[in-house]
């Protein structure tokens, strides 16, 4: 449905049971559509594959708990990660926090992959890109405090 030459194309895999594919980056890099891509992708195939037997459960979760404290959504998201990891479900999620990375038990079966954005100068104004190709690893860039600076609040 989209022209070849305006189409972004980016290859994902799923699983094996009991691995996530963690999807980091920055607001508006493309997260939420990649996961929905997945999603999408998966219905239009479940007619086959629901042919040849019982399959693990999909989950997809786009930042899980968004707008509840920090400290109540890292202990629920890692005990729903530990969870669907322990019933050797198949996913991918979102999220922004990369701390999620420093436990072992998750960090271990996590497939990581990651969006990145850029700051281009357009008629000499700093302006945020996004390519929205899928690399491998976490992400390495950081944009809120830039983003910040660009509408002109410095911050000490």
């Amino acid at each position: 449905m989209i022209p070849e030459r305006a189409r972004v194309d980016n290859d994902a895999r799923l699983g094996p049971p009991g691995r996530i594919l963690l999807v980091t980056g920055s607001n508006m890099s493309g997260k939420t559509t990649f996961l929905r891509a997945i999603g999408t992708n998966v219905l239009l195939a479940a007619h086959q594959t629901t042919q040849k037997g019982s399959h693990p459960a999909l989950y997809l979760l786009d930042e899980v708990l968004l707008g509840t404290n920090i400290d109540e959504r890292k202990i629920i998201t890692c005990g729903l990660i530990l969870n669907l990891l322990e019933c050797k479900a198949i996913g991918a999620m979102s999220t922004h926090d990369l701390s999620l990375l420093d436990i072992p038990e998750i960090a271990n079966f996590a497939d990581k992959v990651h969006f990145q954005e850029a700051f281009v100068v357009k008629n000499g104004k700093a302006e945020m890109s996004f390519d929205y190709r899928i690399r491998a690893g976490e992400a390495q860039s950081r944009n809120a405090i830039a983003l910040m600076k660009h509408i002109g609040l410095e911050l000490a």
